[in-house]
Order: structure tokens, then sequence, then C-alpha cells
């Protein structure tokens, strides 16, 4: 009776939304949200060369990333000298092959986070994939693939945004 009683709870539990539960995004891989200019620059092991883009956020630029297998270029947004959102992108070929690599990451990002809180979308065109992982106590992943079929290439984002980053 006890290990029916067990079951129900597991079957409820798997049942609540990613956004009912606790938690929040801290950061990506090693860089976590808070983190100053220097820190971030260290560990990415990159000059600390600011862009200002407008609004008190700074963007610095890494070296690469890596994430399920793939290689990313990596960039870092700032507001007050704090790490706000780490970014991801990275252009491969051929074109049709934008819907499976979507996909490949997808199952990653459940699989490390937890069901996004509503089912990808796919429209046309041109032919767009994208998903968002919302977290109840703060901060946000936005996966996005973009196939180009007149340069023959797929462009893929993953933005990860800290508590109250703002969306460019």
């Amino acid at each position: 009776m006890v290990h029916g009683a067990l079951v129900v709870a597991a079957s409820a539990l798997s049942l609540i939304p990613v956004s009912d539960r606790p938690g929040a995004l801290k950061g990506f891989q090693k860089f976590d949200f808070g983190m100053s200019m220097e820190k971030v620059s260290s560990l990415a092991g990159v000059a600390p060369k600011q862009y200002p883009i407008g609004g008190g956020f700074v963007v610095i630029h890494g070296r690469s990333a890596q994430m399920s297998g793939s290689t990313f270029n990596i960039s870092f947004l700032f507001k007050s000298n704090q790490l706000v959102q780490v970014g991801l992108i990275r252009e491969f070929a051929p074109a049709w092959s934008c819907g499976s690599e979507f996909v490949n990451e997808y199952k990653d990002l459940v699989r490390i986070y937890g069901s996004s809180d509503k089912p990808y979308t796919v429209s046309n065109p041109p032919v767009t994939y994208k998903v968002d992982f919302d977290f109840w106590a703060g901060g946000k992943i936005e996966l996005n693939n973009l196939s180009l079929a007149p340069q023959k290439k797929c462009l893929e984002s993953i933005i990860f945004r800290g508590v109250g980053a703002s969306r460019f």
C-alpha cells in the first residue's frame, strides 16, 4: 500500500510545470550571474575588452564554449559590472540540418534543466525554431535556430539570462 502511495506521489510530482518548481538559473557552466567582468575575463581566458551597447550594458567576447558536443562563440553581457547574460552562437551547414540540430540541443537542455514551459515552435519563412525555459525564481534560457537556405547554413543561439536581465 505504501508502495502505491509513493508511485502516485512521484507521478504527481512529474506533472508540476517547470515554472512552478523552485529554483533560479544560476548561470552557464562556470560563469555565475553576478560575477564581475574581471572574474569572467579571467575564467574565459580573454582580455576584458569592453564594448558598450547602451543602457549601461557592456559586452565582452570569449573564445569559445562547448555544449552538447558543439562549439559555440560565447559572449557575456554585464550591467553595473555584473554578469547578467551569457550568449552562445554558432553557424553551421547544411541549412536542412537546422531542425535536427535544434532537436538535439533541445533534448540536452531538457536533460539538464527539465522540460520547457511550452512546446517548441517552428515557423516559416524563413524556417525558425524556438523554445524558452523559464525559471520561477528568475532567469531564462532561449534556444533559437534560423535556417538560411539561400546561404545554405543555419544560425543557432542559446541565451542564458539571469534575474532581471532584459531582452535585446
